[in-house]
């Protein structure tokens, strides 16, 4: 089979697209599983200074919206370049910035014991839901122009 042949293109753009899946919800469950691991190993402080919750809620709504910026930009160099690489690579930056933005909740609870936590995490997680793989853009950067 060529490389210009639909079936095979498809049936590789649907095993890149089952990669994205899997590395979606691992990383997924990562996030869950470092929010388990503030919720059970660190303590809450009801008379902590919320300064620093704020400033890292700040940056983590930051990295998010970053991730989102980033992702269109590396999936509009993957359909020039016609390259599901690139789109792998988009993937996996955005959402790994949204996990960044997760650990940043982590951070908030071991440092200052915030009940308020979660808010890093609900930014991060949202943000992972929203990143959610698309075909589209696998086949997007599949097919060439053939005009």
């Amino acid at each position: 089979m060529s490389m210009n042949d639909p079936s095979s293109i498809e049936r590789g753009a649907g095993a890149r697209y089952m990669v994205l899946l899997i590395i979606w919800a691992a990383q997924l469950m990562a996030l869950v599983g470092i929010f388990l691991l503030s919720l059970f190993v660190f303590e809450s402080r009801e008379n902590s200074d919320g300064t620093l919750l704020w400033a890292l809620s700040a940056v983590a709504l930051m990295l998010v919206a970053a991730s989102f910026v980033v992702k269109q930009k590396l999936l509009a160099k993957a359909v020039e370049r016609q390259s599901v690489e690139h789109v792998q690579q988009a993937q996996i930056t955005a959402i790994a910035l949204c996990e960044a933005a997760g650990l940043l909740g982590l951070v908030v609870r071991a440092v200052t014991g915030s009940p308020y936590f979660y808010l890093p995490f609900a930014v991060a997680a949202l943000g992972m839901l929203l990143h959610f793989p698309k075909k589209e853009a696998l086949t997007a950067a599949s097919f060439k122009n053939r005009f």
